[in-house]
């Protein structure tokens, strides 16, 4: 069966194989996890973006992620459930939590980037360097083209 890519490549929009790509990706990554929760992109996702900025409120984690307010709360639940993160009322503000990760999530994060650098090492076969470091500045620039305007 021919692929997609082989009949339609020229016909395909670079913001859809970003999709596709993502899609890909979460395919691969739930091969290498041991995690079922982290094998749902919100969770991922909010561990990654605690893990480089921590004590974020949850409307913060809406507007870092791109993900509902909605999606947010339920993992944020599971992922407190599992252990993987801590809230505690914001200081000055009682109606704001601040979300921590715990030591566990922190580990977790360690197993993420080991399955992320799998993946990159299978993506990246064949490709030089230089070509890795353009498609990521390109790919930079269209996500802050995109949050900007």
């Amino acid at each position: 069966m021919r692929h997609i890519l082989d009949i339609e490549k020229d016909r395909i929009s670079i913001l859809s194989l970003a999709s596709w790509l993502e899609k890909i990706f979460d395919d691969e990554f739930a091969k290498l996890s041991k995690s079922k929760i982290l094998n749902q992109r919100a969770s991922r996702y909010i561990l990654l973006t605690l893990s480089v900025e921590d004590c974020l409120t949850q409307n913060q984690l809406v507007r870092l992620t791109h993900l509902k307010g909605s999606t947010i709360s339920v993992a944020l639940e599971k992922m407190e459930l599992e252990g993987l993160i801590e809230r505690e009322e914001d200081m000055y503000d009682g109606r704001q939590h601040r979300v921590f990760l715990t030591n566990k999530g922190y580990e977790i994060k360690k197993s993420i980037d080991e399955a992320i650098k799998e993946i990159e090492k299978k993506a990246f076969d064949g490709l030089l360097p230089k070509d890795i470091s353009r498609a990521s500045e390109v790919l930079s620039s269209i996500i802050n083209n995109l949050e900007n305007k």
